[in-house]
């Protein structure tokens, strides 16, 4: 207060004054995360506004201002009613790890017509980023012939451009690209590595992860094809026939279907009843089954050819696998010996005539004695005439 006293002197009173300030601004705004906010990692971040006035509000705007790097800043929603809320979603990098102030602006028209501005300020805890990725096979029970690999993220940082490569022998076999991998989550991929490939295949994924390149690799003992081997194998023989059993053995590490095994015909062997073929049927991976086969031989055989077909991979296998056989008819083998015994014998009676049987059987030794005795005559007539 100033004034003048009665001599025309300027005086000055001051006394406080207060003032009651109410505040009609009721929106409030929080900040959530769903996991931890890792430095150099895009985290999703929510920006809640909550409309505590009377009435509903309007032309709501959340601007990000400073802290962390968002590729859109400004976002709208346009009204927003009296006790509702409005969530806002960004992906927001915070370069450096520690706690970073976040600083965020919220305008928005009232019901009077009025336009009201707030500005928040967060506190946010930015973590050491953790890169941990896992790569196993996912071994499961379908006959696909399909390879699926699963690739786990352990770490508090998105997995980003992933990409799954199978090598073998320092050759590419496949490539897969793999969605983008969130923390504490999964996706898996499949392989359809051709049964060819018999050996060590490995998997290696590369991915990006708060701003660096990674790789993680897995080596794997590839798909064995299906394959029919005979084994435990015995015979048994009764005069000419001879009975082959056994088990027919999956080596592989796939199925097999429609198994049949055969006696080779071939020039001293035949298949015969009862059971010149027989068929198995399927023999999964690492089983067996057991066959009983039957055949005609003749003399002279020291192996049986047996014929095995069978589908594996959707492909029709034919190989032959030989069986090592000994006869056991002895009466056989002395009537082959007893036959080439004769025939010696009778060489011999046929050599003791002095012109009998052919030519080609005279003995020399007659053919030098009679020329002797003709040349003795001959010359006892020359001396006598």
């Amino acid at each position: 207060m100033r004034g003048y006293r009665p001599d025309g002197g300027l005086f000055v009173i001051e006394k406080p004054v207060y003032v009651d300030v109410r505040d009609n601004n009721k929106t409030k705004v929080s900040l959530s995360t769903d996991t931890d906010i890792a430095a150099g990692n895009e985290t999703p971040v929510n920006l809640t506004v909550v409309n505590g006035n009377d009435n509903q509000i309007t032309g709501v705007e959340m601007t990000v201002l400073e802290g962390a790097v968002v590729s859109n800043v400004r976002k709208v929603e346009a009204a927003i009613d009296s006790g509702g809320e409005r969530v806002f979603n960004y992906d927001m990098t915070f370069k450096e790890e520690g706690i970073k102030d976040l600083t965020v602006r919220v305008t928005y028209s009232t019901a009077s017509g009025g336009t009201s501005t707030s500005i928040e300020t967060f506190d946010v805890e930015v973590v050491e980023p953790v890169v941990e990725a896992g790569l196993r096979v996912n071994r499961t029970s379908n006959q696909s012939g399909l390879t699926t690999l699963q690739l786990t993220n352990f770490g508090n940082t998105d997995l980003n451009n992933v990409e799954v490569t199978a090598m073998a022998d320092d050759q590419v076999l496949s490539r897969n690209l793999v969605e983008d991998i969130s923390p504490e989550s999964r996706k898996l991929t499949n392989f359809d590595i051709s049964s060819s490939v018999d050996g060590e295949v490995t998997y290696t994924a590369t991915y990006t992860a708060a701003g660096r390149e990674y790789e993680t690799s897995l080596s794997e003992q590839s798909d064995v094809s299906g394959e029919i081997r005979l084994t435990s194998v015995s015979t048994t023989q009764s005069g000419r026939q001879v009975t082959v059993s056994g088990e027919a053995a999956n080596i592989g590490n796939s199925d097999t279907q429609s198994v049949l095994i055969t006696v080779a015909d071939t020039e001293g062997i035949s298949p015969t009843s009862p059971s010149g073929e027989y068929f198995v049927g399927s023999v999964e991976a690492s089983e067996f089954a057991t066959f009983d086969l039957t055949a005609e031989i003749q003399s002279n055989v020291s192996q049986i050819p047996i014929n095995i077909t069978y589908i594996t991979d959707n492909e029709r296998i034919t190989r032959t696998q030989y069986i090592h056989f000994e006869s056991t008819n002895t009466s056989n083998a002395r009537m082959g010996n007893s036959s080439v015994n004769s025939g010696d014998s009778n060489q011999e009676s046929n050599d003791s005539g002095l012109f009998g049987g052919t030519i080609s059987a005279i003995s020399p030794i007659w053919i030098v004695v009679v020329i002797s005795l003709l040349a003795l005559a001959v010359a006892g007539y020359i001396l006598y005439k």
